[in-house]
This record gives structure tokens, C-alpha cells and sequence, in this order.
């Protein structure tokens, strides 16, 4: 009977021990929790998907494209299967002339006229076998000054300057003759308007051009480019070639336009 005690007694004990040395529920997790620092993987992964991050990730990639294109030693384009071109083999040279620039004007096959001396001016005007075919023809100017001054005066004969013709200050302005017929056009002698200095250098720059009309177009046959200023008379010489039905003077530049006369010698075609 003390022997049942003494077992009864050592039994409460040790269950006494074992529930003194059993953890707490709370400090032990389940067999099937994960680790109590650790979150699940796709909690994980979803964490790092944050707006910042997604920013950031997408900056470094385009970093990376980027630079992996300017380091291509091959320039070649790997990604776009593209292989860049030599800035040098693109490069515009320098004597091209740019796409949008103006077309050339055509390249002038007519007869250029030479400049006559003081001697060669009165070889023409003292030949009685010469003929001013320009004398009385219709004259036009680009504006008259005035009432008085006009296009006609400069071919009405009267060599004494008392009426001229004179256009208004302009840019580009003309003055021509109709010879009223195709003539081969040899000498042509412009008297310009006299006075002090400054009146007879208004006559420069310009062109003395022989027309002929083609179809609804003028071609010029004939012409002389004056880049000074004239003299009180001025002679230009044309070889054959430069027929036509109109003489024009036209300035290069702005400013009026005035003649005391203009004399065309030729033979009609």
C-alpha cells in the first residue's frame, strides 16, 4: 500500500515537471504557419510592384538602352537589327546647294554686247548709210513723273535734253521702244539726262536688252550690262544674233529712270 503512494506520488510529480517546462501556445506557431519574420512569396513579389518602384525600374531600363546603343562599337542597332550610319557619310557638302534654294536662272545664250568708245559712237552717228530705226517707233515706261516727261520723248529726235523721259523713283523701273518688226539690232546709243552730277549718276546699274517675242514668252536675243554709272552718251554694240522687235533699258536697282534719247541702228530680218 505505501508503495502504490510513493508511485502515485512520483506520477504527479513528473506531470507536474512537464507542465511547468511546456512553452506558452503564443511563443510556439503551428506546424503549418510560415516563419513569423517571413511573408508569403507573393506577398512579397506584389510588395515590390509599387508606383515608385515601377518609375524607377523603367528609368533604368531606358538607361540602359540607351547607353548600350552609344556604346556599340559595331554601330550596329542590335535591337532594331539597324546599323547606324557615319554622321560623316551623311554630312551636306558644303557646295550643295539646299533643297529648298531657288532654281538657277537659265544660263543666257544670246549676244552680249560690247561697250563702244567716244570714237566708235561718232563713227555710227556720222554714217548717213545708218538708219535710227528707233525714231518716232511707241515708247512705254514702267511710270511717268509726270504729265510731260513720257516714254515717247526719248524718241522723238530732239537730242537737246529740254524734255526727257522720266519714270517715278522705283525699284526695277524700264523704259522700251516697239521697232514694230524683227530687226538684227547693231548699235544702240542712249543719251542720258545732263545736269550736275548727281542727276546723271541716277543712270547705272542696268541692262540694255535686246526682246523678241516667243509664243506668249520674250526671250532676250541681245544684251549689255552697265554696272557704273553712264556718261552724257553711251554706246553698246551687238553682233549678229541679237534680232528682236523691242529695246529695253531696265535698272538693276531703285531709283527714276530718265534718257534725253536712245538711238537703235540695225536692219530689219
Amino acid at each position: 500500500m505505501a508503495f502504490k503512494r510513493k508511485v502515485a506520488k512520483a506520477n504527479a510529480e513528473d506531470a507536474k515537471a512537464a507542465l511547468e517546462t511546456k512553452p506558452e501556445p503564443s511563443d510556439v506557431p503551428p506546424s503549418d504557419a510560415p516563419p513569423v519574420d517571413q511573408k508569403p512569396a507573393a506577398g512579397w513579389v506584389k510588395s515590390l510592384f509599387t508606383p515608385l518602384n515601377v518609375i524607377l525600374l523603367a528609368l533604368i531600363l531606358i538607361n540602359v538602352v540607351i547607353r548600350g546603343g552609344e556604346d556599340d562599337d559595331s554601330k550596329t542597332n542590335l535591337r532594331e537589327g539597324v546599323k547606324k550610319l557615319d554622321a560623316k557619310a551623311i554630312e551636306t557638302p558644303k557646295d550643295a546647294a539646299p533643297e529648298d534654294a531657288a532654281p538657277a536662272p537659265p544660263e543666257f545664250t544670246g549676244v552680249t554686247g560690247k561697250l563702244l568708245d567716244s570714237d566708235a559712237i561718232e563713227s555710227v552717228l556720222n554714217n548717213s548709210t545708218r538708219t535710227n530705226i528707233a525714231l518716232k517707233k511707241p515708247a512705254a515706261q514702267s511710270s511717268d513723273y509726270n504729265t510731260e516727261w513720257l516714254g515717247g520723248n526719248a524718241v522723238d529726235g530732239n537730242r537737246s535734253g529740254d524734255i526727257v523721259s522720266h519714270t517715278n523713283w522705283e525699284c526695277g523701273a524700264w523704259w522700251q521702244v516697239d521697232l514694230q518688226g524683227i530687226h538684227s539690232v547693231e548699235d544702240i546709243i542712249i543719251y542720258n539726262r545732263g545736269g550736275y552730277a548727281p542727276i546723271t549718276a541716277r543712270l547705272a546699274d542696268f541692262l540694255v536688252e535686246v526682246l523678241t517675242l516667243n509664243g506668249e514668252s520674250w526671250d532676250t536675243t541681245g544684251k549689255y550690262h552697265s554696272v557704273g554709272a553712264a556718261g552724257l552718251r553711251e554706246g553698246y554694240h551687238f553682233e549678229p544674233g541679237a534680232e528682236g522687235s523691242v529695246v529695253r533699258i531696265r535698272l538693276g536697282e531703285c531709283e527714276v529712270l530718265h534718257m534725253e534719247q536712245v538711238e537703235v541702228y540695225g536692219t530689219p530680218v
